[in-house]
């Protein structure tokens, strides 16, 4: 009984990081989309998840809220702290603030 119980905590640990690997993922190719859109160069090494929580989906199933932040620029001199929010594969918010255009 023992074997099955470390197994499933095992394959648990596994599916775990894959899904934190893969959202992390997600959410670069999220930022960069949005970044393009508005003239930005999102910065890869800066994207970090700070929260995760369980929510209710759209389908109200139980799903899991990951917070992410992340840098952009417009030069090599600025950067702007920016967040996206994902509930399971669906970006729900995004946060960029306002910057002088002439950066």
């Amino acid at each position: 009984m023992s074997e099955f119980i470390i197994l499933f905590l095992i394959l648990s640990a596994v599916w775990l990081w894959y899904d934190i690997i893969s959202k992390r993922e997600l959410a670069i190719l999220e930022g960069k989309r949005l970044a393009s859109n508005l003239n930005l160069q999102l910065l890869d090494d800066t994207v970090h998840c700070n929260k995760m929580s369980l929510v209710r989906s759209s389908s109200n199933w139980p799903s899991i809220k990951r917070i992410y932040f992340f840098n952009v620029s417009s030069n090599t001199d600025d950067r702007l702290h920016c967040q996206l929010t994902l509930v399971g594969n669906k970006l729900i918010h995004w946060y960029v603030p306002p910057y002088p255009s002439g950066l």
